[in-house]
């Protein structure tokens, strides 16, 4: 138990984002961008099992040995919250963590685009899209949003998780963090009970099943402000495309007009190693919707709507192209990867 606490630790102090225990290999990290060995000799699955007996869940056995895969959150003392995957393959156990190293970051401190922090001070409802490919950040950004929310104004807030990553601080505010399925079965489940618990802001972990996705827009139609996240690289016009594709012709029509009242925006990041390998930097845009942009949503002009996010995403891109170059200027990343970055800038097709 002590050296899986000490492995935890040691892969939090390296910068790590993720540990890898898997029954017959090495002990892995994720740092840097790329997998490296902390401890050669490979992994017994009696082993592996008495390191992880004082963190799974008591039903977590019996399910994994069901055949289901468990997935839980704890702390590392006051080092890091850790989110464990637990789950059986061909050569035995294996346990995939991903690090949060404490304390919850400000939302101001994470890179995030300043027309985004600016314009959420105005939103009061709505929904907003957190995008991005695993291991984005996209949990990070959701919590400290909350927290942010959460201090600045008194709020009724309710998050729903899978599973509870980070510990949101209350503030001046209300904030219920519900963790699927033990305190409600499902995202869609969780997010219709909450149009009658009078919430003000509802964080939604996962908006990629299409049953989460009507109860969302519906909440936001009612007055909360809703921030979800998708897992996605895909650009914001395929983004939408992709949500009304989830749903019936019938459906779709009533999905879009949803979406063209209620979007505010859709906020795409991705994580670049640092140039020394000891952590990530987060790079992020934003496409705030106007009036116009959801009026040609709501009339299914996507020839139009192509053409608007091309332009607003040519008058945004020279300050992305900037924090690229000032974060390549200050040594945090390479410039060999701001090279990379810059070149996916020019494509007007890629997304963050």
């Amino acid at each position: 138990m002590k050296d899986f606490f000490s492995l935890l630790e040691a892969a939090v102090a390296g910068g790590a984002l993720d540990l890898y225990l898997f029954e017959g290999y090495p002990v892995r990290i994720r740092a840097g961008g790329s997998l490296q060995t902390i401890r050669p000799k490979p992994l017994g699955g009696d082993e592996l099992r008495t390191m992880l007996e004082p963190v799974v869940p008591s039903a977590g056995w019996t399910k994994l040995k069901d055949g289901g895969e468990v997935c839980f959150s704890f702390a590392l003392r006051d080092k890091a919250r850790v989110r464990c995957v637990l789950f059986r393959h061909a050569q035995g156990l294996g346990a995939s963590l991903r690090l949060f190293p404490l304390p919850l970051p400000e939302l101001s401190s994470l890179g995030l685009p300043a027309e985004f922090l600016q314009s959420l001070g105005e939103w009061s409802q709505g929904l907003v899209l957190v995008v991005g490919p695993t291991r984005s950040g996209k949990s990070t950004t959701l919590a400290s949003l909350a927290q942010e929310l959460a201090r600045s104004a008194s709020r009724h807030i309710v998050t729903l998780e899978k599973p509870i990553e980070w510990i949101v601080a209350p503030g001046k505010s209300i904030v219920s963090q519900r963790e699927i399925p033990a305190d409600v079965p499902s995202f869609a489940l969780g997010l219709r009970e909450l149009a009658y618990e009078d919430a003000d802001v509802a964080i939604v972990g996962s908006l990629d099943q299409a049953d989460s996705i009507v109860p969302a827009f519906r909440l936001a139609e009612q007055g909360v402000f809703v921030v979800g996240a998708l897992c996605t690289i895909a650009q914001p016009l395929a983004i939408l495309q992709r949500l009304m594709a989830l749903f019936g012709e019938r459906t779709r029509d009533q999905i879009r007009s949803l979406l063209s009242r209620q979007l505010r925006a859709i906020l795409g990041q991705r994580l670049l190693p640092q140039s020394d390998g000891r952590g990530w930097v987060l790079l992020a845009e934003v496409v705030v919707f106007d009036e116009t942009a959801r009026a040609l949503l709501g009339e299914a002009r996507f020839e139009e709507l192509a053409r608007w996010l091309k332009e607003n995403r040519r008058d945004s891109s020279p300050s992305l192209r900037l924090s690229l170059e000032e974060l390549a200027t200050k040594g945090k990343i390479g410039l060999g990867e701001a090279k990379t970055e810059l070149v996916l800038l020019e494509r007007s097709e890629q997304w963050l």
